[in-house]
């Protein structure tokens, strides 16, 4: 083998080991992020996340994402929502839990026209199967007063939710007591009341309160029916 060549090979070899050195760091930066931010300890678990992302390669984005958890931990919410938006850009707007982060800290800060971009967001890459982000994304829409967007999204994140999701049935059946669906809201507080085992007060409050109205209703309909004394 020629001198040239074999520089050539102990050179290609030497920058091959050195990229595995280079992402064993990553590696080790996020796992020491990791354990640190199991116990609490966010600026020093930032400090990990940091160096990992300062590496570019596949471990980036969810180093920047972590970071932006930190960050939204720690109250620094305007950084966080640039780490979010760092992490969404390196996944080329395909990062739909970094999404659903970017909304929750755009809630903290008031800005609810932000936050439901961001949701809807994490909706779309989702395919509609974010359960928690078209809850989010619900409780916006009522805000705004569509009620029917609201009902949509509810429903969608009811029939996605991986386990039974009584804040889901519960706020469904009070857009549809609001629409005089009596009956269909009174089946969606009594599945919230079952599936959290009577533990969601507001849902059996809820119920109470709308099977009452359901009885007045009834008392005051059968009260205004009118007799005849006319045979035909």
């Amino acid at each position: 083998m020629s001198t040239f060549r074999a520089y050539v090979f102990l050179s290609l070899f030497a920058f091959v080991a050195l990229g595995t050195v280079l992402a064993q760091n990553d590696n080790n930066a996020l796992e020491q992020g990791n354990q640190f931010f199991a116990h609490g300890q966010y600026e020093m678990a930032l400090t990990q996340y940091r160096m990992a992302a300062s590496w570019a390669n596949e471990q980036q984005p969810i180093a920047q994402f972590n970071i932006g958890v930190c960050l939204h931990r720690l109250g620094r919410l305007p950084e966080a929502v640039e780490a979010y938006r760092s992490a969404i850009h390196l996944k080329n707007g395909q990062y739909g839990k970094a999404s659903y982060a970017l909304g929750l800290a755009w809630l903290d800060l008031k800005d609810w026209a932000a936050a439901r971009l961001a949701f809807a967001q994490a909706v779309t890459v989702s395919k509609g199967r974010d359960a928690d982000a078209s809850f989010q994304l619900a409780l916006l829409f009522v805000r705004e007063g569509d009620s029917e967007a609201a009902t949509q999204q509810l429903r969608q994140a009811i029939k996605h939710a991986s386990k039974p999701f009584p804040g889901g049935h519960n706020n469904l059946g009070v857009l549809f007591a609001r629409a005089g669906r009596l009956k269909d809201a009174s089946r969606e507080f009594a599945l919230a009341v079952q599936q959290s085992n009577g533990q969601m007060r507001e849902a059996t409050d809820n119920l109470k309160l709308c099977q009452g109205l359901t009885t007045a209703f009834r008392h005051t309909l059968l009260a205004s029916l009118k007799t005849t004394t006319q045979p035909q």
